[in-house]
């Protein structure tokens, strides 16, 4: 259980330190790495038998499944519409 903290603690630190990039390189490259231990908080506990995992079974859990999809595409459109900065680092101005 302690292992567990330690890492979820580890890979929230690690998102966050994305959040702080500027760049999107470094973002993209450094992201890639952050999700994927982030991704070790949700299988974890999956495979000591804690819950079953539901996206593994969509057609059973159709309604969990759906709402995924939604936020998923809602953070994908969200990412699109964001305002990207000028050549002087200010963001630019939406008209």
């Amino acid at each position: 259980m302690g292992l567990y903290v330690v890492w979820s603690v580890w890979s929230f630190y690690l998102v966050y330190k994305c959040t702080k990039q500027v760049r999107v390189t470094p973002a993209l490259r450094y992201g890639v790495g952050a999700g994927i231990v982030l991704w070790g908080v949700a299988e974890m506990p999956a495979h000591f038998g804690a819950y079953q995992e539901y996206w593994l079974k969509p057609h059973e859990f159709p309604i969990f499944n759906a709402i995924c999809g939604a936020l998923f595409i809602a953070g994908v459109i969200t990412i699109g519409r964001w305002r990207k900065p000028n050549q002087s680092g200010q963001l630019a101005k939406s008209t």
